[in-house]
């Protein structure tokens, strides 16, 4: 799932942890104004292509930044705490999920 997620929002290919790095939560407002509470897991993806066709790419500006850039860029304090304790050392955190 988290796969999908990365290809639909930014037309990432490529391979996830099995295990979360962790869980962060935010308030999704809903098209009838509502507000809906999500708890969203965190999974690394090593990261093997980005297309030039997604689903949501009208929807969507990527760019590649640090961890560190990341972390002040999102607004969400608990996602930010993730993106900065978050230390890949190599691919090798994929074979250990």
């Amino acid at each position: 799932l988290a796969a999908l997620e990365a290809f639909e929002e930014a037309g990432l290919k490529g391979r996830t942890r099995r295990r979360s790095v962790g869980n962060f939560h935010y308030l999704k407002r809903l098209d009838d104004g509502s507000d809906l509470e999500c708890d969203v897991r965190v999974f690394p993806m090593l990261v093997e292509q980005q297309v030039l066709d997604w689903p949501e790419r009208t929807q969507r500006n990527v760019i590649w930044v640090s961890l560190k850039m990341a972390a002040k860029l999102v607004d969400n304090r608990e996602l930010s705490n993730l993106l900065l304790d978050f230390k890949p050392k190599s691919a090798r955190w994929l074979r250990s999920s």
